[in-house]
């Protein structure tokens, strides 16, 4: 929709308000002489513009963002709104510089003297100044100064997010700076709202003498393989399809009878996906939206010509002179049926994998590069068991090499070498390199690149240590509770076919057959498999949870009358994970490098299968199995069985949009041990209206997160979703961590699942909520809980949600116990627009920050910004009070 619009600022206003729905989201922009009114309705994602420009302007010198009111309210006065913006913003900027430079309470003396509050009268600023009271009263009476400045100034102050300019750089109203700045401690802030009148606008109860036990695994974290996830992510290998499997699968020769199959690989990159090229996302939130990748997957398998294979990338390219094809020949072994064979003439020829949108390599540092070689029985010109030279090397695009090294002894028979290649250069576009001297023909097959201090700490183990150093240490800092692995819908699989097998993800790793990740469109070699899972879990020191398939895929699924072989395998894996090591199948584990066993508590059957065809009969089968054999295990339903068959605890998903995720913080209210099962929230994220990850959909997640930890006594575990996703490969909109293939930044989101964890606690503290109606802001925007840190209660963390576009005034009473004095470190989470992202260039726009908040008691007020996730670390006495020895006896 678009408008042309005429008039100054307040015009506009009065238009836009007779043109958009309440609850909207306007935002103002000024470009040179053009005016451009943004207007999105972020609770939804449905987007408007309102433009008197000819084009809209991408980016502003100045923004400001109000919020559509019920009627009769307007934004602001109009008073107010005749100076907009310019007097506006003059007067902001004046009263806090008068008070940050005139109170005393911040800065050098020099910054307190009376020379700047003194400047001559010609000024604007000194004449705002004067007429304002600046001057001795900001210094002798700064609540008095405050009070006798316009009220509806003071407001647009307190609780609107309006434009600030100190005097060196462009900070928002409502700046951690410019708050701690205005409001030195808890106390001062107090004393300047009683002396303007100014009411609270909402208060948050807490009862200390009403704690209710909590899960103590509650928040956790999700991996699946999505988004190249683990392939090109987590698990640290560096060649792309280094089995040629993916090769063999886009091309069909996996399926076919023939034993051999020339290839034109650049033809092949055409029509398929070239490794360089980033894969446009298949879900674009600017072009559809939908409620759960459920009803994604379905609509993209409803589309004709969909076969996942077409969306293999293909990794390798043969040299120039050097012909390609894959064999079935003599394989490596049972498991890995595919290589590849190349010839050359009397040139050099050789083949070039690209890895993951590149091979990032770092001066100095060492690669350990592997393959499996051999020459053919008849090697061209070269007689039989005659070896060609062969060289490895990483290179550059253009062939210029960083690092190689010369393989010697070959034979017609396989053969496994190993070469350390240190890097010259830095290169996060480099590319792993096999020559050999023509004519004739070389066969290889696994070719794999692991940084070598991966392969120093796998010594002991059957492979090298699977993870990427970086992104290991990004999963250690969210603490998680619990990790739930490896799906999601990979584990399902698009058929049955695709399923994830976990037979076929152990042993070594060119003894790993991989599978087709037809969900998400690409190749998985089961390099993380559950024994790496199993690694990754005790890595993490959390409770593995171990999703199985129950025999139902997208497209079909496994009858219950022939479910018992997949039963048998899931009883399988659990002897794999915690039998002895003379066991049938904890003996492979042992092999593997871990004679000990492992403890999982945790299964799930099947993922997102309720409604569909066999999943009751199949999970009571499974339920039946293992509850008999292993009676300690705690079995999750895709839903709440009912009396349909027994529940230990159910899955529970939600994606959508930023208010009903901010409403869902009720969800499960009313809910308890007694009357319900417990409940496992494994995937909730925002992604209508969030963005690639934004501020106003990691707000709404933590106010979801207040209602978790409120009712956690029944929500026994919870997970935001997805956990990674590769920057050039997103078919999901929002994810906690995006990475390429050497750097990684989080989103949002991260910071809150970090800020929750590290504050969860012992116990939940009855926590209420009130809005004053006598305020100009009266929505329900916050949400709040508290919880014990330890079982004594002498640490609470309050955590205060402002999901509003206003700096809100919260009045706390901590009641039942006494003793609250002193100072509380406060972690705030916000930003400086509710659409605001974090990328690989600006990794910390949104961040969270630390300050102390000074002056606390029982009862206290305290201002929260916009769009902000807070955490208030309180200290108490460790006596209770008579009140709460009332409440207890």
């Amino acid at each position: 929709m678009s408008i042309g619009l005429t008039g100054g600022p307040c015009a506009m206003l009065q238009c836009l308000y007779s043109a958009v729905a309440p609850g909207s989201r306007v935002r103002y922009l000024t470009y040179a002489d053009s005016h451009v009114w943004i207007v999105r309705e972020v609770n939804t994602g449905r987007r408007m513009q309102l433009n008197g420009a000819q084009a809209v302007v991408a980016s502003a010198d100045e923004s400001l963002t109000v919020e559509i009111r019920d009627p009769p309210s307007l934004p602001f006065q109009e008073s107010t709104c005749a100076a907009f913006p310019a007097e506006f913003q003059q007067l902001v900027r004046t009263v806090l510089l008068c008070h940050n430079r005139c109170s005393g309470e911040r800065g050098s003396s020099a910054d307190s003297s009376n020379s700047y509050c003194s400047a001559a009268s010609t000024t604007t600023e000194a004449a705002v100044m004067a007429t304002h009271g600046c001057g001795s009263l900001w210094q002798s009476a700064p609540a008095a100064a405050l009070s006798s400045l316009p009220k509806d100034l003071l407001l647009a102050i307190l609780t609107k997010a309006a434009p600030y300019t100190p005097q060196d750089a462009a900070v928002p109203l409502g700046h951690p700076d410019v708050l701690s700045c205005q409001w030195h401690d808890a106390a001062t802030f107090a004393q300047l709202v009683e002396g303007t009148k100014l009411p609270w606008n909402a208060s948050i109860n807490v009862d200390m003498s009403q704690q209710l036990p909590m899960s103590q695994i509650l928040h956790g974290i999700f991996f699946e393989e999505i988004g190249h996830a683990g392939e090109g992510g987590l698990y640290a290998e560096m060649v792309q399809d280094r089995s040629f499997d993916a090769l063999a699968a886009a091309t069909g020769f996996h399926a076919s009878e023939a034993t051999r199959l020339p290839l034109d690989l650049a033809r092949l990159a055409s029509s398929h996906r070239h490794a360089m090229d980033p894969i446009h996302a298949a879900w674009e939130p600017s072009q559809a939206t939908y409620s759960s990748k459920k009803d994604y997957l379905s609509e993209r398998a409803s589309r004709r010509n969909y076969n996942p294979s077409n969306d293999i990338i293909i990794a390798w390219q043969a040299l120039p002179g050097t012909t390609a094809a894959l064999t079935k020949d003599r394989p490596l072994n049972n498991a890995n049926p595919v290589a590849m064979e190349l010839t050359t003439g009397d040139t050099t020829g050789g083949i070039v994998n690209l890895g993951y949108w590149g091979v990032s390599v770092v001066a100095d540092k060492s690669y350990t590069l592997s393959l499996y070689a051999r020459t053919t029985q008849a090697s061209g010109g070269l007689a039989v068991g005659t070896s060609p030279n062969v060289t490895v090397a990483l290179t550059n695009a253009q062939g210029s090499q960083y690092a190689s090294a010369r393989l010697e002894g070959l034979t017609p028979e396989w053969r496994k070498f190993t070469a350390e290649l240190t890097s010259s250069t830095t290169d996060h576009e480099s590319r792993v390199q096999i020559l050999f001297d023509g004519p004739g023909s070389l066969v290889i097959d696994m070719v794999s690149l692991f940084p070598t201090e991966n392969v120093k700490r796998g010594r002991g183990f059957m492979n090298p240590w699977p993870f990427r150093e970086d992104l290991l240490g990004a999963l250690k800092a969210l603490k998680p509770g619990f990790l739930r692995f490896p799906g999601g819908c990979y584990i399902e699989g698009d058929w049955m076919r695709n399923a994830f097998y976990w037979k076929q993800s152990i042993g070594a790793m060119e003894a790993r057959t991989g599978h087709l990740n037809g969900v998400w469109g690409y190749w998985s070699t089961d390099g993380l498999g559950l024994f790496e899972y199993m690694q990754l879990a005790e890595e993490l020191k959390t409770e593995p949870v171990w999703v199985i398939s129950n025999g139902v895929a997208h497209a079909d699924s496994v009858p219950g009358s022939a479910i018992m072989p997949m039963v048998q395998d899931a009883l399988d894996s659990l002897e794999f994970i915690m039998g002895p090591p003379d066991s049938t199948w904890g003996s492979i584990r042992a092999s593997m490098g871990r004679p000990e066993p492992w403890t999982v508590n945790y299964m799930a059957i099947g993922n997102e299968d309720c409604g569909k065809p066999y999943y009751v009969n199949n999970y009571l089968a499974f339920f039946g199995a293992i509850s008999a054999k292993y009676p300690h295990m705690r079995l999750i339903a895709n839903c709440d069985m009912g009396q349909d068959a027994p529940t230990d605890l159910w899955d529970w998903h939600i994606y959508t949009h930023p208010n009903d995720m901010f409403e869902k913080r009720n969800e499960f209210n009313g809910r308890t041990p007694a009357n319900s099962h417990y409940i496992f929230a494994s995937e909730y994220a925002v992604t209508q209206g969030g963005g690639w990850g934004n501020l106003i959909g990691a707000v709404s997640e933590a106010a979801f997160m207040t209602g978790l930890e409120r009712n956690g006594d029944i929500v026994h575990m919870a997970a935001y979703a997805p956990l990674f996703v590769h920057t050039n490969n997103r078919p999901w909109p929002t994810n906690m961590i995006v990475i390429d293939n050497h750097q990684w930044y989080g989103i949002p989101s991260y910071y809150v699942q970090q800020l929750f964890r590290e504050v969860q606690g012992t116990h939940y503290l009855a926590t209420s909520v009130a809005t004053n109606p006598s305020t100009e802001v009266h929505e329900e925007k916050i949400a709040a809980s508290a919880t014990c840190q330890n079982p004594a209660c002498d640490r609470v963390a309050l955590k205060i949600i402002n999901f509003s576009s206003y700096n809100q005034l919260i009045a706390v009473t901590l009641g039942g116990r006494a003793g609250v004095s002193g100072s509380g470190a406060l972690t705030y989470i916000t930003g400086a627009h509710p659409e605001d992202e974090n990328t690989f260039d600006n990794p910390t726009k949104v961040f969270p920050g630390n300050t102390t908040v000074d002056g606390l008691s029982n009862e206290f007020v305290i201002p929260v910004q916009p769009w902000s996730v807070n955490a208030l670390m309180v200290t108490l006495s460790t006596s209770p009070s008579a009140e709460a020895s009332v409440a207890e006896a």
